[in-house]
């Protein structure tokens, strides 16, 4: 089965044992902070592509003559708890152009025993492409992915990346 973070971006289990077969997938994938938004947004571009937005580390700086800066990191990495930051946008003119991508969601999980095989992630979105003036929204970062066992089996995976950009920074 599949469970999405919800539209609050967050998901918590707390349970003695937690399984995840091998077909099973818990994702707040894309649930966490829009286009240009959260404490480490990637910066929207005046014609040129977004930067990347930032969680743990800091965000893709764009490909550009003039690039547009990563976000900046923020939040604990030994208890992170936080959503993940959206990617900056491109511009046309003054009219948006595309948007950057969504930060990832926040999932905690809680149990004595975690048997993993299959997937528990919080990746982040990738950027917006136009497809027309190489312009791209900076991809969103991961978001957070905190796992607490005294016991873990399986050979399933915990992913938090960032989504990608195809001009800029992720």
């Amino acid at each position: 089965p599949f469970i999405h973070g919800g539209a609050s971006g967050a998901l918590e289990r707390t349970a003695p044992e937690v399984r995840i077969g091998s077909a099973g997938r818990v994702s707040a994938d894309a649930a966490g902070y829009g286009s240009g938004t959260g404490p480490g947004a990637g910066a929207t571009n005046y014609d040129a592509p977004g930067g990347g937005g930032a969680y743990g580390g800091q965000g893709g700086r764009s490909g550009a003559t003039y690039p547009a800066p990563g976000g900046s990191p923020y939040g604990s990495l030994a208890q992170p708890q936080e959503l993940g930051s959206g990617g900056g946008g491109a511009l046309r003119g003054y009219a948006p152009l595309v948007d950057g991508g969504r930060g990832g969601g926040r999932l905690k999980i809680n149990a004595s025993t975690l048997k993993l095989d299959g997937t528990i992630s919080a990746n982040g979105q990738a950027g917006v492409d136009d497809g027309w003036y190489r312009k791209s929204g900076g991809g969103g970062s991961g978001g957070t992915a905190l796992i607490t066992a005294a016991r873990l089996e399986g050979s399933g995976a915990v992913t938090a990346n960032g989504g990608p950009s195809r001009f800029s920074g992720g």
